[in-house]
């Protein structure tokens, strides 16, 4: 009888270790990839304005954001000492006036806009099926809980907020 070796009768967990020990990581190949890594920013009016070849901090201070905010807006002293030892009414301390840049502005444009409410995501086959336990049990959410079509076995709350969301959806003809 043929014996094997034992790259090929290894167990999954070994090869896969071989797989990775062929990779040579070195201190300097860890800093180039490390370089590499670009910042994931999701509003675009930071994104416009971001500085790649700045660090985090470096950016964040240009744009006149805060990197910390607890260093931010320092307590002063005897402010820490009183809030400490009783439960009052946090006074906000008087900071200096800071500079409004364009993006500060933005942002606070941006806030004041009204929120977009989220259209509802249902699918049709859901749709479909509390249609039918509407038309079927109305606004009774234990019978709906009971029903045989409720194989996912929905709770009364999960189904109450699911008709809600069905009654608001382009689905329903009014």
């Amino acid at each position: 009888p043929r014996v094997r070796s034992n790259s090929r009768m290894a167990n999954v967990r070994r090869r896969k270790s071989r797989r990775k020990a062929g990779i040579a990581t070195t201190k300097y190949g860890r800093k180039q990839k490390k370089k590499q890594k670009k910042v994931q920013i999701g509003l675009d009016t930071v994104r416009k304005r971001w500085d790649h070849k700045k660090s985090l901090r470096k950016n964040l201070s240009a744009l006149g954001l805060a990197f910390d905010a607890n260093t931010a807006v320092p307590l002063k002293s005897e402010e820490k000492q009183e809030s400490s030892g009783s439960v009052e009414e946090y006074k906000k301390p008087e900071a200096d006036v800071m500079e409004t840049t364009e993006l500060i502005q933005e942002l606070e444009e941006m806030s004041t806009q009204p929120v977009k409410k989220r259209v509802c995501q249902m699918s049709r086959s859901e749709a479909k099926f509390i249609a039918g336990l509407i038309e079927t049990h109305g606004t009774d959410y234990k019978k709906m809980v009971r029903d045989k079509r409720n194989y996912n076995q929905l709770t009364e709350n999960q189904l109450r907020r699911k008709c809600e969301e069905f009654q608001s959806s382009p689905y329903v003809l009014t």
